[in-house]
């Protein structure tokens, strides 16, 4: 009896915690996030006159690396300028990205979300 309960109680634990991890099921099939672009580099220098050019290629550089490991590439226009910030930290939390990197992608999707607005 207890054998069975074990056999059973095991793999039923290990799929329910890939399932809150969220890294079971394949990643959406959302394209590579693009590039930056000029337009875009423009709009989060207006929000961070601090923001580079590197910060924010870096930033595209982990979306496309970090975040599809578990969900798949978030596309800028899914959410809002205002929620993005929220979403990322989160996220950054769990991927385990450092405050620098955490940054970068804040202004990267941020920044490519205000050219290409939520829908």
């Amino acid at each position: 009896m207890r054998k069975a309960l074990t056999s059973t109680l095991i793999p039923a634990l290990i799929i329910a915690t890939l399932c809150l991890t969220g890294c079971l099921w394949p990643a959406r099939s959302n394209p590579a996030p693009a590039p930056v672009s000029a337009t875009q580099e423009s709009a989060a220098l207006k929000r961070w006159p601090d923001a580079t050019r590197s910060e924010l290629d870096q930033g595209c550089a982990l979306v496309t690396s970090a975040c599809n490991k578990c969900h798949g590439h978030p596309l800028p226009a899914d959410e809002s300028v205002e929620k993005w910030p929220g979403l990322a930290e989160r996220m950054a939390k769990k991927a385990q990205l450092d405050v620098a990197q955490t940054r970068a992608v804040i202004r990267y999707l941020v920044s490519a979300a205000t050219v290409e607005p939520a829908r």
